[in-house]
């Protein structure tokens, strides 16, 4: 009982952390639903893939009602990474072994996915973190769910890329995006971090859902016991984590994400390295 309060609490805090920085999902819950629940790791990952479609999907719903949501911009980055996401957890994923031999040493396939998948965390924080590698916020939109200028061809081509690799990843760690979705809307379509974390609620939403699905055609199975528990906590967390994110200043909150991105990196990085 007291491991499934733990878990609950967990779930909160997950389901805040996409509420603020529209990012956090799947790579806070994998571990909880591993570590802490006991569950496999790949049914984890399937699991933590629902759990966090449930959560975004009403992110995403209370994001859109405020027009904070960007529907050319989360398609220009969301259709390639769907593409990425579902060629990677049908085609790529299962084939993999679970230990490579590197010399004398055995890696696990987490480490070899996540040690390089931080480091790539680590440098988008850099970029958030100093204001003067990011581009300034384009100004609000007549409407408030499409972007009025889409872009020269050039940022789409970016957007189209950025969406490919972010789905790749995702589909090897099992997580939505955010932590380079968010960045990516900043940097590439220019949106504020406000509207990016909206759009990347959305993005993430049907990102994790095309990873369930194709994991469902693919025989994995979720546990939805454990499901439940944790939709419930995040969904209280998703509520909170949105009235949390009014309170930040534009700048503060992609300063705040920044941080936030480097603790998670250096986290993953941590672990992986102790269980070497």
């Amino acid at each position: 009982m007291a491991i499934v309060l733990l878990a609950m609490l967990c779930s909160v805090f997950i389901g805040t952390s996409l509420g603020v920085f529209g990012a956090g999902g799947s790579i806070l819950t994998m571990p909880v639903v591993h570590y802490i629940l006991g569950v496999d790791a790949v049914k984890a990952t399937a699991t933590s893939l629902v759990v966090v479609c449930v959560t975004a999907s009403v992110g995403a719903f209370l994001s859109y009602k405020k027009g904070r949501v960007h529907v050319k911009a989360a398609l220009a980055l969301a259709i390639p990474a769907f593409a990425g996401m579902a060629a990677v957890r049908t085609l790529v994923l299962p084939k993999l072994p679970g230990v490579f031999s590197i010399g004398n040493l055995n890696v696990s396939r987490d480490a070899i996915i996540l040690i390089p998948y931080s480091l790539i965390m680590l440098s988008t924080a850099a970029a958030m973190i100093k204001p003067t590698k990011i581009k300034s916020a384009s100004p609000q939109p007549p409407s408030s769910n499409e972007i009025s200028n889409p872009g020269t061809s050039g940022s789409a081509l970016a957007s189209a890329l950025a969406g490919c690799f972010i789905g790749l990843l995702s589909g090897f760690v099992g997580a939505g995006g955010g932590f380079l979705i968010v960045p990516a809307l900043n940097l590439f379509a220019g949106l504020s971090m406000s509207h990016a974390i909206g759009t990347s609620l959305a993005i993430i939403a049907l990102n994790s859902g095309v990873g369930s699905v194709t994991d469902f055609l693919s025989g994995q199975h979720v546990d939805w016991n454990v499901t439940l528990i944790l939709a419930g906590g995040s969904l209280l967390g998703m509520a909170l984590g949105t009235r949390l994110r009014e309170h930040f200043q534009p700048h503060r909150l992609r300063s705040a994400f920044g941080i936030f991105l480097a603790i998670m990196a250096i986290i993953i990085v941590a672990r992986e390295v102790l269980a070497l």
